[in-house]
């Protein structure tokens, strides 16, 4: 022991800004001291008033913080000292290195940080020997501390150089500064090893009874279950079936690897705890936390604690193999941070030991270790790495500490932001306890890293920063300086960085090797998602561009380079979908979105926002077009750009048809004709008008939908763009079809989809094939609809078009409603709606969602069909598309027709009918007519009725709609077979029936055969009916119409009834009423259960 007089006094306290003192140190601890002194370098510098995270100070003051707690605790140590000469002159030593470097402006954040883990080591040994008897100090500890003082005499004479040599030294001294760290990591690492062999070896450090008890004991501490640990029920379950498996064979050797604070120590302890394991292992069941065991003889000595070897022959390796090997009975053995023992200098050693360990087959081993390679020396089972929480787990784990704060997308969002990291999400939740999810939000944008930390912040479980800094801090990277600034540029995208980008870069040597050692340690991975991209979890992410940030660490044009590389990619975008360039952009800009957004997003915050900046966020947005269309970047474009800007109505242009394709009608109509005014060149002009033509058509301006794309066509063949202007007259032919002038559209339609086919334009030609198969569908010809519907699909999906495939699949639904395969049609809509969630087109899952209210609604499941067709009619109002709104407020008066509310169902038609007529949709409007007649007509009120059907009857023969006409004739008939008046209603019925079958409706021409014949039976005319029931259900069958066929079945069972075959009539209204309750139709079952009620019994 060296001796020296004990003068020590305790601290007076710190007259300081806060609570807390400058500086944290591993000391701080709970419950009497220990006189143990296992010496851990710190992880932290707490700022002045850091308990009121909220206050926001900048880098430099921070830094001054840091360098004024320093200085205070080594004043502090250097007073008080003298007893222990070798500390005085170690804190001596170190003042005059900070202030030597103090107004340094290169590498000063590096000698600060030394001389913070410096003042903490010595601080922490000052306490420690304050509490020991006089003549006490250990050797070790007196030679540690001389090492500690000589290096820093060797670093005070490189600091007093000149300015000029220090300047031409930059990068030379900052190596320097890594080895005198890893000098005093050596030191360190010694004076634990040799302490700790001590008292292993039974002597002790000291004689004070009340002081005697070995901090070695905290090793041995059983560990306590997890309180918040939810979504690993997988994990535990593979872990809880390999070692009951294993346990009477070799014992499982299973190793949880990831990066750190993703829950591998709490999954650990779960296994722990669970029952199976209890059972299995009883009180054999040793759970060792490995965190400062950097040497083998730490490690050998915190599992001899564990298990209670006796080690007092001084051979702690074979005191522990020989206690391990005491007894067969099966031991659970599981170490916890393994990679601090296994990412030494002694690896080698290491392998020895876990070796002999695994060998052992009555011992299950479980070991938890930061990265993903697996020690050597064990034959492990298979164990996929453990990766993050899902959102539904990290949400619930968030809510559950979180208590007050309810379930929101702002909470989703906060969540996603750190990737569903479980250390992050318990610490935000933590925060959330006294701040708003919104402050949060604000804070994790301004402090990034930094916010997550709680209490103290001393321990990598309360602090996220330091967790992230123990795998950055690991002698690996230190040996690798070059690996730290590829991460750098990994870290600066939200993506991570392309491998093809990395290889661009100017100095690339050892970047495999840099590569390799960041996926080792799981700094960095490349998803499964895309192999060109190798990116990093978003805690360590926010932690690398805060303290390591691209900027202070390029030096060799890095960000020049990284910045051509996006402006060339956004160029791949320029192209159309059905171009063959469209699937390469298709392949490298999908995994490079979020990238994509953030460097061209960088660029607009420039002084000057220039052409190249524009171009490339022009090309990207076509690309987006084509994708997932968003206006974002082009909006922050045109908020900065004058309004004389030569690409300022390529923008607007741009942001109009984005607005169209999220059906956002209103602000597409303003924005493009807002750039019609600006745009100079004819093509340009003509790809507005063509898109203003969309427009006008979707919002049933039919006129003006006409006029636009007219003249789009004739500019597009005026510049020899004969696809475009084929484009063109596929547009007009669906408007023609949307008017119900029939044969027009199918001229227009096939015209255009000849002159695809001979220009080999396959694109082209599926969008005719849609087109028309749109049309055979409101045509009731399903069957051709159908194919041309599945060939087209077919198309799209080579060209990997989306929005196209969504179309064709919601189109295919309807088809199958139609012909009564409803839930084959919720599915394939619902697929549809889906994709156009994707794709975030608000108009298209509005679209999806009123057909399926009007699947619902078929069926005759009114609440459902309402619940669909309301969300369809907010997603309508919120596009600004009127004719939706309407439309579904049409469909909703016809629910309350059919739930026989009638002045209700009046209410909504009358307001749909107004909405229509706003819009000039004729067409529409009179259909509003004839519902309103029905609703008359079914209150008695049939003068009303019959007057609003000839209305919509005048109207519809104003437009040519004949379909329509006759179907006005069909109701002009009910009216009057309602009232008794049969030949009135049989005439009206036939005259229907001729125009139904001049326009090929043959499914309208069976129903008006079934009205026929009942009126023929209600004038007793049984074989006339009977023989009109049995023309339309021939009929009915050869289209394949279920409920057309069903209603001829009943009709049937009632002539049979009229002519007295009561066997006859009660088989076939059997029939019927299975036939209805197959389509839901249950008060069509009820007319058929009522029927057969009054049958006699024979």
């Amino acid at each position: 022991m060296s001796c020296y007089r004990r003068r020590f006094s305790r601290r007076p306290v710190t007259p300081a800004l806060s609570s807390q003192t400058p500086l944290d140190v591993v000391s701080k601890r709970q419950g009497p001291p220990s006189t143990t002194l296992v010496v851990t370098r710190t992880q932290s510098v707490s700022t002045p008033d850091s308990s009121t995270p909220a206050v926001q100070t900048s880098k430099s003051q921070q830094r001054r913080d840091i360098f004024n707690g320093v200085v205070f605790i080594l004043e502090s140590i250097n007073e008080v000292s003298d007893a222990f000469p070798p500390l005085k002159s170690a804190a001596a030593a170190l003042l005059k290195v900070l202030n030597t470097q103090k107004d340094f402006t290169q590498n000063q954040n590096g000698w600060i940080e030394y001389g913070k883990e410096i003042t903490s080591l010595l601080h922490m040994i000052e306490e420690h020997i304050s509490l020991l008897p006089e003549s006490s100090v250990p050797n070790q500890t007196t030679e540690f501390v001389k090492v500690l003082s000589d290096t820093l005499t060797e670093v005070t004479g490189l600091l007093e150089r000149g300015f000029a040599q220090r300047a031409a030294n930059v990068k030379a001294d900052k190596d320097q500064l890594a080895e005198f760290q890893a000098l005093v990591d050596r030191e360190q690492q010694k004076l634990n090893t040799s302490l700790l062999l001590r008292l292993s070896s039974g002597s002790t450090i000291s004689t004070s009874p009340e002081l005697a008890t070995p901090s070695i004991s905290s090793y041995a501490n059983i560990p306590p279950p997890p309180v918040h640990f939810y979504g690993r029920i997988d994990i535990i379950q593979g872990i809880i079936q390999a070692i009951k498996q294993k346990l009477h064979d070799r014992g499982a050797h299973l190793c949880l690897r990831g990066p750190g604070g993703i829950g591998k120590t709490a999954i650990a302890q779960f296994v722990y705890h669970h029952d199976d394991t209890q059972s299995s292992f009883g009180p054999r069941r040793y759970f060792i936390a490995c965190d400062a065991c950097n040497t083998l003889a730490l490690l050998l000595t915190a599992i001899a604690a564990a298990i209670k070897a006796d080690t007092s022959d001084g051979n702690v390796y074979d005191s522990v193999l020989a206690a391990l090997k005491s007894s067969n009975d099966p031991l659970l053995l599981i170490l916890d941070n393994a990679e601090t023992f296994w990412i030494s200098e002694e690896q080698q050693h290491v392998i020895h030991v876990l070796q002999h360990i695994s060998t052992m087959s009555h011992i299950t081993l479980i070991m938890t270790i930061r990265g993903v390679e697996k020690p050597y020396g064990v034959e492990w089972d298979h164990l996929e790495p453990v990766d993050v929480l899902t959102l539904e787990a990290a949400r619930t784990t968030f809510l559950h500490i979180a208590t007050d704060v309810k379930p929101s997308d702002s909470v989703d969002r906060l969540l996603r932001k750190v990737d569903c990291v479980p250390l992050a999400v318990t610490l935000l939740a933590r925060l959330a306890q006294t701040e708003t999810v919104e402050v949060l939000h604000d804070r994790l944008a301004e402090e990034k890293s930094s916010l997550m930390q709680v209490d103290f912040a001393d321990h990598r479980e309360q602090n996220i920063e330091l967790s992230v800094k123990v795998s950055i801090d690991a002698a690996p990277m230190r040996r690798n300086p070059g690996a730290l600034r590829f991460l750098s540029i990994i870290s600066h995208f939200p993506s991570g960085a392309s491998l093809k980008l990395l290889k661009k870069l100017r100095n690339i040597k050892g970047m495999a090797r840099a590569l390799h050692l960041l996926k080792q340690l799981s700094l960095a991975y490349i998803p499964s998602s895309s192999s060109d991209l190798i990116t990093t979890w978003a805690p360590i992410r926010l932690y690398v561009s805060h303290h390591h940030p691209l900027s202070s660490m390029d030096k060799d044009g890095d960000q020049d380079i990284i910045r051509t590389w996006y402006l060339e990619l956004a160029a791949l975008g320029d192209c159309k979908i059905q171009d063959t360039q469209f699937k390469n952009a298709l392949q490298a800009l999908t995994p490079e979105k979020a990238n994509m957004e953030y460097v061209i997003g960088s660029l607009l915050t420039c002084a000057a926002v220039t052409d190249a900046a524009v171009m490339a966020a022009l090309h990207y947005s076509r690309f987006l077009q084509n994708t997932i269309p968003s206006s974002a970047l082009l909006e922050r474009i045109i908020a900065r750009l004058p309004q004389d800007h030569r690409l300022y109505g390529s923008c607007l242009h741009s942001i109009g048809y984005i607005k169209y394709l999220q059906g956002q009608h209103s602000e597409a109509d303003q924005r493009l004709t807002e750039a019609l005014g600006l745009l100079r060149d004819d093509v340009s002009i003509a790809k507005c008008l063509h898109i203003l033509g969309n427009v006008k058509q979707e919002t049933a301006n039919y006129v003006a939908a006409d006029e636009l794309l007219l003249r789009s066509k004739k500019l597009f063949q005026d510049n020899g763009l004969l696809s475009d202007a084929a484009h063109c007259q596929l547009l007009l032919g669906v408007n023609k079809y949307l008017q119900y002038r029939w044969e027009d559209a199918e001229v227009m339609l096939e015209e255009a989809k000849a002159t695809f086919t001979s220009m080999n334009d396959e694109f082209g030609i599926a969008c005719c094939l849609q087109s028309l198969g749109d049309y055979k569908r409101l045509r009731y010809e399903y069957g051709p609809a159908e194919k041309m519907l599945n060939d087209a699909k077919k198309k799209f999906e080579h060209f990997k078009s989306n929005s196209y495939i969504a179309q064709c699949l919601r189109s295919l639904g309807e088809i199958k409603y139609m012909v009564d395969q409803y839930p084959a049609a919720h599915a394939t809509v619902e697929q549809a709606k889906s994709l156009f969630q994707q794709l975030g087109q608000i108009f298209g899952v509005a679209q999806c969602l009123q057909s399926l209210g009007n699947i619902q609604l078929m069926q005759a499941h009114y609440d459902t069909a309402e619940e669909f067709l309301s969300q369809s009619m907010t997603l309508f109002r919120k596009t600004g598309h009127l004719a939706g709104v309407a439309e579904c407020t049409q469909t909703l008066g016809d629910i309350r027709y059919q739930q026989r509310q009638y002045l209700t169902a009046k209410e909504l038609l009358e307001d749909a009918r107004k909405r229509f007529e706003e819009m000039d949709d004729q067409n529409a409007a009179a259909k509003c007519w004839v519902s309103l007649g029905d609703v008359d007509r079914d209150m008695g009120k049939y003068a009303d009725a019959e007057a609003k059907f000839e209305q919509a009857k005048n109207l519809f023969e104003n437009l040519k709609n004949w379909l329509s006409v006759a179907q006005c004739l069909q109701s002009l008939g009910e009216s009057k077979f309602k009232q008794g008046l049969y030949e009135l209603a049989e005439d009206f019925y036939q005259q229907a029936m001729k125009q139904f079958s001049d326009l090929e409706e043959q499914r309208a021409v069976a129903q008006c055969l079934v009205f026929i014949a009942d009126i023929q039976l209600s004038q007793q005319h049984e074989s006339v009916a009977k023989n009109k029931l049995e023309k339309a259900m021939l009929i009915f069958k050869e289209i394949g119409d279920n409920l057309g066929i069903a209603d001829c079945t009943f009709g049937l069972g009632k002539v049979h009834l009229a002519s007295g075959d009561i066997p006859v009539a009660r088989t076939l209204l059997l029939q019927a009423r299975e036939d209805y309750g197959g389509l839901h139709l249950h008060d069509n079952v009820a007319d058929c259960a009522n029927m057969l009620s009054q049958l006699p019994d024979n």
